[in-house]
């Protein structure tokens, strides 16, 4: 299976070192988005077509993995591809192994048990004018990115930010 960068055709991985491990840089870093922003911008993605979500500082992939949503390294298995779907003009993503939707819980913390594409399933796309892309939940009638925040326990999970920034994970979607 070969993967073809929606804009930039194939993608070499030429840092195979394994001592880049950093998931975000060390403080967030703002986002600024394109001027042309309008909440809807579209890095190419169709609905019904199926891709690798990387995030582009850490180069690991969202990952679907005995029930949580994490980062991890690029294995390119069912519980790393993403379908995109639209309803109602808003972007959601399937999990193509679990065939349930990338969502938030009532913590705003990522999940992927939803049978179905409702609010809290609801994503945008910001392009960054320095390049990438933030993924935006929906929260009440503000767009939030996702992010990290600490867990109960103090862990670092993805998350929708609880605050309205323009700080989150830039994003790049590779088509399969």
């Amino acid at each position: 299976m070969s993967l073809h960068h929606i804009k930039l055709g194939a993608i070499p991985d030429s840092d195979d070192s394994s001592t880049d491990t950093a998931v975000t840089p060390p403080e967030n870093i703002p986002l600024h988005l394109n001027d042309n922003y309008d909440g809807a911008s579209d890095p190419g993605l169709e609905p019904g077509s199926t891709f690798v979500i990387r995030s582009l500082w850490s180069r690991e992939v969202l990952t679907l993995f005995k029930g949580e949503v994490l980062l991890a390294p690029p294995g390119i298995n069912g519980s790393q591809l993403w379908e995109c779907v639209e309803t109602d003009g808003w972007l959601g993503f399937r999990n193509m192994a679990s065939y349930a939707f990338l969502g938030r819980d009532d913590q705003g913390f990522l999940r992927c048990s939803a049978d179905w594409h409702r609010e809290w399933e609801r994503l945008r796309v910001g392009e960054r004018t320095e390049g990438g892309y933030i993924l935006l939940m929906t929260h009440w009638w503000k767009l939030r990115p996702l992010g990290f925040r600490r867990g109960a326990s103090g862990e670092k999970r993805l998350a929708m930010m609880e605050i309205e920034s323009t700080d989150g994970i830039v994003w790049e979607f590779v088509k399969v």
